[in-house]
């Protein structure tokens, strides 16, 4: 049934994702791994069952013309990107998936058994030869400046194909097709310092696997694969992200169309897979541990040229970690994506915060979040993004990508800007970090992040302080709102990640039975309430969360508003007290130490006790 839709709300994702044929895949390892012939059997029923179901539509003006001299037409966009149901299985999306995830393991492992006949080899490779028409053809007028992960990978697919299955007609061009446009992704798609452009970590992660694979590949024949020197060494430089955007928890920091998940663990084990340094797969193992390392070793190990090495590294990581000193530096300010990774070491137990600020966003796999961030210490994430949970058109996808459940402000109950659809918003104000930079060189944990953006009349400007020390912790937020009328009400939420709360006035103490605690005190100028919310660690799942709102009404301006997380181990405490903010600065007591940061920093941080 490879174009029904047995979702009760139709989620057009289980279409898609079927028409991969992931399953294959695990079809194919299971024979590998028992001989058994009935998995074999299965996967070529199939095969021939989807060849003779899902025919593939017709590719206007196939061979006529270069792609520069083709506008993206709504027929190419109606038969290949989903524009009917019908033709769901060839979106040229799954047509690259197919070819990189499971159909050349067909060729691959089934070659030279009874289940590979001469009649199921010619429809295979007719079926392939069509695939890659659709990615040399279809996909570069789709994605004329190839600027979006769905090129990318369809580029990979192109280039397994043409790995893959050499002896067809053909490939020769294909492959120097694929190596082209990959070399011209990794360039549009990949900033300066590494990140993806969509700012999305989860696709920063998924593209990288997909280049490091096809670096594999090249590997494997003992070739240069037509790759650039420059190609390898950027991929490098790009895994650096992915580790400074890993929580200490060992899960991605699941910003936009994100996951809290393992993926930048399964980054890094490629990049071990492919350049054979093993210092980022060390941190790996100090944020994540080893048993979560071993699990996703052991789901990508049939890619690992040297698997028999594995358990011997681990064991010496075991015996001889560097207890977080390693040689990345623990704060990053990635300009083109306006976002800042802050962490006190390169360990589980570190302190950290990811901050982010960009519009206009790249596209619609971005939220609704200008000036929000991420918090975690102590082996706990505190204050979350709530993730991606759903593509799907219903009113959970607005939910989740709404200003309201994430760390944000807005003024007057209103978006920072129109949510037209899923994949849609209305025209939006200019927002970006200015600011990372050391508050005093004698107190190198603590930070100054800030940021700016605009939104109808009003200018927002957020600045953060990391006091990460480690005798007691502290995250400041100082919010300046310019612009505002007497009758407009400013406020502030944070999406927090626990399901209990004692409320003191403006101190609040969220926690969890067993776990470390997050102390959040208001300045008194806004008043605190709760409510409800939903964090997605994975697609398709959600838990319940807490939201904080601050309100207020009224008042000058220009405002001035500060909110300080404090973190606390479990049995432990602090005590905040003093906490005030205006033009000329902010001011609190944490354990009996008193701090002052000037706001326009026309002083330097000062500390007494």
């Amino acid at each position: 049934m490879w174009k029904e839709n047995p979702t009760p709300q139709k989620d057009r994702e289980a279409v898609f994702v079927l028409n991969r044929m992931g399953h294959w895949k695990t079809l194919i390892e299971a024979f590998l791994l028992t001989a058994d012939g009935r998995y074999a059997d299965k996967v070529i029923a199939e095969l021939k069952n989807w060849v003779q179901e899902c025919p593939r539509p017709d590719i206007p003006e196939y061979g006529t013309m270069e792609h520069s001299g083709v506008p993206r037409t709504a027929d190419l966009i109606f038969k290949f990107d989903a524009g009917e149901q019908k033709t769901a299985p060839w979106r040229s999306l799954e047509a690259g998936f197919r070819m990189f995830l499971s159909w050349y393991l067909i060729e691959e492992c089934l070659r030279g058994t009874p289940y590979m006949t001469e009649e199921t080899r010619k429809e295979l490779w007719k079926s392939v030869k069509e695939h890659a028409e659709v990615l040399e053809f279809v996909s570069p007028r789709l994605y004329p400046e190839a600027d979006h992960n769905h090129f990318l990978m369809e580029m990979c697919g192109l280039f397994f194909t043409a790995c893959k299955f050499q002896n067809l007609p053909g490939a020769d061009e294909w492959k120097s097709k694929a190596v082209t446009e990959l070399e011209r992704c990794l360039m549009r798609q990949y900033t300066a310092g590494g990140g993806h452009l969509e700012g999305c970590p989860h696709y920063h992660n998924e593209c990288l696997v997909l280049l490091l694979r096809s670096l594999l590949v090249v590997k494997e024949e003992d070739s240069d694969g037509g790759f650039s020197e420059d190609f390898e060494n950027r991929i490098r430089e790009v895994l650096i992200y992915s580790l400074h955007t890993c929580r200490p928890t060992g899960v991605g920091v699941p910003w936009g169309d994100s996951d809290a998940a393992d993926a930048p663990i399964k980054s890094v084990l490629y990049g071990w897979f492919v350049y054979g340094g093993t210092e980022l797969l060390e941190m790996a193992v100090q944020l994540a541990g080893t048993e979560t390392v071993r699990r996703v070793f052991l789901s990508c190990i049939w890619d690992c040229p040297v698997p028999e090495e594995f358990d011997e590294l681990m064991r010496r990581f075991e015996n001889g970690m560097n207890n977080g000193k390693m040689g990345i530096s623990l704060a990053a300010w990635f300009k083109p994506l306006s976002q800042v990774c802050v962490r006190n070491s390169w360990n589980s137990e570190a302190v950290s915060v990811f901050f982010a600020c960009r519009l206009p966003v790249q596209n619609a796999h971005a939220h609704m979040d200008p000036g929000g961030f991420d918090f975690t210490a102590f082996g706990r994430n505190m204050i979350a993004d709530p993730g991606r949970f759903t593509y799907n058109e219903i009113s959970e996808r607005r939910l989740f990508k709404s200003a309201f459940s994430h760390t944000t402000l807005t003024v007057n109950g209103k978006e920072p800007f129109e949510y037209i659809s899923s994949w849609n918003y209305g025209r939006q104000g200019n927002g970006m970090v200015t600011e990372l930079s050391l508050e005093n060189i004698l107190h190198p944990e603590i930070y100054r992040i800030s940021s700016e953006q605009t939104f109808e009349k009003y200018c927002h400007r957020r600045v953060l302080i990391t006091g990460f020390s480690e005798k007691q912790p502290f995250l400041a937020m100082i919010d300046q709102v310019n612009g505002l009328g007497k009758g407009d009400q400013v406020e502030l939420h944070f999406q927090i990640n626990y399901t209990k709360v004692r409320l003191d006035g403006q101190t609040m103490t969220f926690w969890d039975s067993g776990a470390p605690s997050l102390i959040v005190v208001g300045d008194g100028k806004l008043k605190p309430s709760f409510r409800h919310g939903w964090i997605s660690d994975m697609m398709d799942q959600k838990r319940p969360s807490l939201i904080l709102d601050f309100c207020e009404e009224g008042g000058e301006a220009t405002r001035y508003f500060a909110t300080v997380l404090v973190p606390v181990k479990a049995g432990k405490h602090a005590n905040l007290r003093g906490l005030s903010v205006d033009k000329s600065g902010f001011n609190m007591e944490l354990n009996g130490q008193t701090y002052h940061f000037d706001i326009k920093r026309e002083k330097r941080y000062e500390c007494r006790k």
